[in-house]
């Protein structure tokens, strides 16, 4: 299940934050300091396929046993696939995608608002120093190097921005340099609850000693 959207199955494009239910996850919740973790109480998420060096392990975020719950990040080997955006339905149309992401190919892109609850990915620039694991004491990526792709190591912002979306905090699940890219910055959220509904809702990062910059989604009930 795509953490884009919650309400969507299907495959994921690499690097994608995504939201797994099952069973038998054990009975321990994890939430937070468990990432880049590949597994957790012997609970492992692992990827294979035809394209794939055999079985590769997920990065884990959480493990919310309670609810059957794991969200990970899927690695950076999966081949690419199609991208959920987060947009009015009206601009999917416009843009000849569907405008209902339930049941579309994973090589295909869609679009439609997001829901409270869903997790969504954030691209922006200038977020500051970022160093492996995120350690303040730890070196930078160095300038005109790109990122790398299969997120050994995975470049994480010290400081952690600041999100809210309709003026409602959003809970920051990663923000970091984005494998394969450079000078470019992946920021994961949660959709609060109290975010309203509406084609323009404001959504805003700022990090701590920085200036916010805005910008706007689409969000649905």
């Amino acid at each position: 299940m795509n953490g884009a959207s919650s309400g969507s199955n299907g495959e994921a494009a690499p690097g994608s934050f995504v939201t797994i239910y099952g069973s038998n996850f054990g009975s321990k919740d994890k939430l937070g300091d468990l990432f880049p973790a590949t597994e957790f109480e012997g609970l492992s998420a692992k990827f294979s396929g035809r394209s794939l060096p055999g079985e590769v392990r997920a990065p884990l975020f959480h493990v919310i046993a309670s609810r059957n719950q794991i969200n990970l990040l899927t690695p950076a080997e999966l081949p690419q696939s199609g991208k959920a955006l987060v947009i009015p339905e009206a601009v999917a149309r416009h843009l000849r995608l569907p405008d209902d992401c339930a049941g579309v190919s994973a090589l295909a892109d869609c679009g439609q608002p997001a829901s409270p609850g869903d997790d969504i990915q954030i691209f922006v620039t200038g977020l500051g120093r970022a160093t492996p694991g995120g350690g303040p004491g730890g070196e930078p990526l160095r300038t005109g190097s790109v990122a790398p792709a299969d997120g050994q190591p995975l470049y994480l912002t010290v400081q952690k921005p600041l999100v809210t979306i309709g003026e409602a905090p959003a809970e920051v699940q990663f923000s970091g340099l984005a494998p394969g890219f450079a000078g470019l910055y992946q920021v994961n959220v949660r959709v609060p609850s109290g975010a309203p509904r509406g084609d323009e809702v404001p959504i805003t990062i700022a990090m701590p000693d920085g200036h916010p910059d805005k910008a706007a989604i689409a969000i649905r009930w």
